[in-house]
């Protein structure tokens, strides 16, 4: 791929390989462009690979959006129940519906992780729209941000709540 830093080193029945340096000056990684046709196909060390989740039950926390919205899409593409947790309404209803016209079943639940009853209430109904849960993504976050020494115990305590007592 002349100008790009990139030269192809092979091509075979799993995809064309490029060097991210050339050859000539030592190559120290390879990229393989994905070449995944239809849905339910991911590309996992350079291999592309059929993955079901029909019958599945995901939870994802944190799901309204970034990582949190790709996961849930991701599951849901591969035929799994999704349940997408966030506290902000709007955005989990928008981030439903987006996923609901190009996939499977996906549901969103307004839930305030760093809340004991509210995950125990949230679980119970997630397990009676969609029977057992296999499968838990505890994304949720957000930090405090500031110079370490003017964090305030409040705020150190609410990243401690939302990050690791939600996820026991």
């Amino acid at each position: 791929l002349p100008g790009t830093g990139r030269e192809q080193v092979r091509g075979d029945d799993i995809g064309d390989e490029y060097a991210l340096n050339p050859p000539s000056m030592g190559v120290t990684a390879y990229w393989t462009p994905p070449r995944i046709s239809g849905t339910n196909k991911h590309l996992v060390g350079g291999i592309n690979m059929d993955i079901s989740l029909k019958g599945r039950v995901a939870v994802v926390t944190g799901a309204s959006k970034g990582l949190g919205l790709a996961m849930s899409r991701a599951y849901a593409d591969a035929g799994g129940r999704v349940a997408l947790l966030a506290r902000g309404q709007d955005a989990l209803d928008a981030a439903v519906a987006s996923i609901g016209k190009v996939s499977g079943q996906a549901v969103g639940f307004s839930c305030d992780v760093t809340k004991a009853d509210a995950i125990d209430s949230t679980y119970a109904e997630i397990e009676k729209m969609f029977g057992p849960v296999d499968i838990v993504v505890n994304n949720a976050g957000s930090s405090a941000r500031g110079p370490f020494v003017k964090i305030s115990d409040a705020e150190w305590q609410a990243d401690f709540d939302l990050k690791v007592f939600a996820t026991v």
